[in-house]
């Protein structure tokens, strides 16, 4: 169970970035450049954080986003009409 402090942007932005540091220590130089996360609001608060105090680029990563704009679309009423006609079809073979 997470605490309420886990939730925080700070608290994930300082976890990753220790594990930012402990590549860099590890390798002797700074070799990490971009962290991809899900696009939840905490990771994108989190990322101002890791751009400003880690210099990495952070980015959500599209597979996500994609999923989030689907499950929008297929809300939509004539979608949920074509969906299901697309299903018959794909049944019928």
């Amino acid at each position: 169970m997470y605490g309420e402090d886990e939730q925080t942007a700070e608290y994930v932005a300082a976890t990753i970035g220790e594990g930012i540091d402990d590549i860099d220590n590890m390798t002797g130089k700074p070799v990490v450049v971009s962290v991809t996360t899900d696009n939840a609001p905490v990771m994108q608060s989190a990322w101002k954080i890791l751009e400003r105090e880690w210099s990495v680029c952070c980015n959500g990563y599209t597979s996500h986003a994609l999923n989030l704009i689907l499950k929008e679309v297929l809300k939509l009423p004539w979608m949920s009409v074509v969906l299901t006609k697309a299903v018959k079809l794909a049944k019928g073979f």
